[in-house]
């Protein structure tokens, strides 16, 4: 113990102690590396992430906005009976093709048949006393104030004639249009009240499809446009129809404008009431950055697509300009002719090393 002390009190040893020391410790570090294998001590390499990209080709795209509406016949009436009594014909069923004027229904007219009957007689001996006066007045035999009475009292039984005439005819129900006898709602025997709704006829040779268009959509609406409608009902065909009317004013309860295309439907497959899906054409692109929505990752508020350079990847804010479906198209972030990933892409972060395996262009890639 006292040699050692003195070692440590001799700063000359004390120095010589410690060189001694780390040349020990050199020496054993190099032994021990020489027993690890170099694969162990060597710094790990960087691994490619594997990721599939597609080449952006420029496509037409049409952008349109689904809107849903109600088929309405091209006329829908509601036909009152206009004098009030029973009911002595009916000349037309549900489900009958009628003609314009076709008659309808009858009313018991015995009461205005025998107005209109005296109404002839009284027209008929005026005309025949004027006619007499005519021949005084030529002689003198009668004073013209007597001729203008004579001429006042034909003239009056003209119009009582016609005023009897006009309430005689519509004890007779007629269509006022072509179409079907959708509704009948009095029978034969019943009294009929006057204005009272007796038959509903439809016009359905030609539809009206009636929809909502929100104000930011309708400045894009013309008259005369054509546009596309579908029905649930027929899944497998598009009809299309014009543009025949937009309304000026908005509607209080939604702020939107209504809009009416008028359609043919010669094979009678539309029938009001149905419902449809009026595809409306917002804009058009002839060549359009188009990638799926998947090969987008939304990073705090952005959306980010990886862009390949080489081996490595560049992180892009991008901005969609509207969907299609399951794809976006952009409106910045991205060109045509770049390689974007769109598989492996929630991996990566700016630059990033990768090995793609495979290379598309946007157009062969499935829809959905």
């Amino acid at each position: 113990m006292k040699k050692r002390s003195e070692i440590l009190n001799d700063p000359k040893k004390k120095m010589w102690l410690m060189v001694g020391s780390a040349a020990c410790a050199i020496v054993l570090l190099g032994f021990i590396t020489k027993l690890i294998p170099k694969a162990e001590v060597k710094q790990a390499e960087e691994k490619p992430i594997p990721v599939r990209a597609i080449l952006l080709e420029g496509k037409p795209v049409r952008d349109t906005i689904v809107l849903p509406g109600r088929i309405e016949g091209n006329a829908d009436i509601m036909i009152a009976s206009e004098k009030v009594g029973r009911v002595v014909e009916i000349a037309a069923e549900k489900g009958d093709t009628v003609k314009k004027d076709q008659v309808l229904m009858r009313v018991d007219d015995k009461t205005w048949r025998a107005a209109r009957d005296r109404a002839q007689i009284e027209e008929k001996e005026a005309s025949a006393e004027l006619e007499r006066y005519a021949g005084l007045l030529k002689t003198g035999g009668v004073s013209e104030s007597d001729f203008a009475k004579i001429k006042q009292r034909k003239e009056m039984a003209a119009v009582v004639l016609t005023d009897a005439e006009g309430h005689l005819a519509d004890c007779t129900v007629r269509t006022p249009i072509d179409g079907v006898v959708d509704g009948r709602f009095i029978d034969k025997g019943e009294r009929a009240g006057e204005g009272d709704v007796v038959f509903r006829v439809v016009d359905a040779r030609r539809v009206k499809v009636v929809f909502d268009v929100p104000e930011k959509e309708v400045i894009g609406v013309n008259i005369g446009d054509d546009v596309p409608f579908s029905l649930a009902v027929y899944p497998d065909r598009t009809f299309a129809g014009k543009v025949s009317f937009v309304s000026v004013a908005a509607q209080k309860e939604n702020n939107a404008y209504i809009v009416e295309l008028t359609s043919g439907n010669d094979d009678k497959l539309l029938r009001p009431g149905m419902i449809v899906d009026v595809a409306l054409l917002r804009r058009t692109r002839d060549a359009a950055i188009v990638m799926p929505l998947a090969a987008i990752v939304p990073q705090k508020g952005d959306h980010i697509a990886f862009v390949v350079k080489g081996d490595r990847v560049e992180r892009r804010v991008v901005k969609i300009d509207f969907f299609l479906g399951q794809e976006a198209v952009l409106g910045e972030g991205i060109k045509l002719g770049e390689r974007v990933v769109v598989e492996g892409q929630r991996m990566l972060m700016d630059g990033a090393l990768v090995e793609t395996r495979g290379m598309e262009p946007s157009a062969a890639l499935p829809k959905e």
